[in-house]
């Protein structure tokens, strides 16, 4: 019981500040017990812990809050979200940047030109980051704001008691942050590409003048319709990464998000390869008109996309290998939810 009172105080207060705090409440609550000579160590401890009180109100007195915009059990996510939107942000912009510098230089017809154009987008692009960044604050903070005004409630409590102390999760149902961190970036730096220079995702080669050109292996007359369907899926997969962060380890709440998320990314998928011809089936062509080159080896790839085959194989193909690995995550989710999930106390 002590270990849980003290993990159901520390987990609301900064990293830095944890494990001072958490030495220093245990030896006040030791302190505190040998001065109790009458009555079992249980029925002492569950005096001395009802004495120092509600967790949360005791979290608060230690980070010394006072008067504030965003406080309270507000706060610690207010933080954690605003970090992440502000590094998705900002990995945003700084994507667009170095793919305006990449692609623009190389496939512009004069060198002084190219590289004149290219700085200046690439110049133009990084300074709207400051802009970008406070939009993010602003919107993050006024959210927290509203919701705090209103008294919205982040999850439901009970009155305190010694008996409704938070679990310590498993740690094999613990979500490593760096893990939900990186699905984060890599949702946001797919979908910048994605949605900015889908024309770039292709093959790159030297036409007869010696520019670098590229041969984009998507049929760009339809990405208009297409790329909502794949923003879906991605806007979906964000979110279980962020619930994830946000909570921190596998119970039912992130497995029920997960499954929502893992149903609705699938969906898209199936409309975006089943319903549009996503491929450029002219693809081949292309290339042999820039390069010159013929693919007419048995087992090369392209003689296969050239016959026509591909555009449904390769649409197939990657349906089946995203499906799987939706369904793979979403299978470990479920797995460590009612595994571990249900199981506290182990540190």
């Amino acid at each position: 019981m002590i270990e849980r009172y003290l993990y159901d105080v520390v987990r609301r207060l900064p990293e830095n500040q944890r494990k001072d705090i958490e030495e220093e409440l245990r030896t006040l609550i030791e302190d505190m017990l040998e001065e109790r000579q009458a009555g079992s160590r249980e029925e002492n401890i569950k005096e001395v812990l009802s004495e120092l009180g509600d967790p949360a109100k005791l979290a608060m007195k230690y980070r010394g809050e006072e008067a504030h915009l965003i406080g309270g059990e507000y706060y610690p996510l207010y933080c954690q979200i605003l970090k992440l939107v502000l590094i998705c942000v900002g990995v945003g912009v700084a994507i667009s940047t170095v793919v305006h510098l990449v692609v623009q230089l190389p496939i512009q017809s004069g060198v002084v030109d190219g590289v004149v154009d290219g700085f200046v987008d690439g110049f133009l692009s990084l300074a709207s980051l400051p802009g970008a960044l406070l939009e993010a604050f602003g919107f993050v903070t006024l959210v927290f704001f509203i919701m705090e005004r209103n008294q919205v409630k982040l999850q439901k409590r009970e009155p305190w008691s010694l008996d409704n102390l938070t679990q310590i999760p498993h740690k094999k149902a613990v979500i490593p942050k760096s893990d939900s961190i990186v699905g984060v970036l890599v949702g946001v730096f797919i979908m910048v590409i994605f949605i900015c220079l889908p024309e770039c995702i292709g093959v790159w080669c030297k036409n007869a003048d010696g520019e670098l050109v590229a041969v984009s292996i998507f049929n760009l007359s339809i990405w208009s319709k297409a790329l909502p369907f794949f923003i879906i899926s991605m806007l979906a997969g964000i979110v279980d990464d962020f619930v994830k962060l946000i909570i921190g380890y596998y119970n039912k709440t992130v497995m029920y998000v997960s499954i929502a998320c893992s149903l609705i990314s699938l969906a898209a998928m199936v409309i975006l390869f089943k319903g549009y011809e996503i491929f450029n089936v002219n693809f081949v062509e292309e290339l042999f008109s820039i390069t010159g080159e013929t693919f007419s080896e048995k087992y090369d790839i392209l003689t296969y996309w050239k016959t026509g085959i591909a555009g449904v194989a390769l649409s197939n193909f990657f349906l089946v290998l995203i499906g799987a690995m939706i369904l793979i995550d979403l299978a470990v989710t479920v797995y460590r939810t009612l595994r571990y999930g249900q199981r506290g106390n182990e540190r």
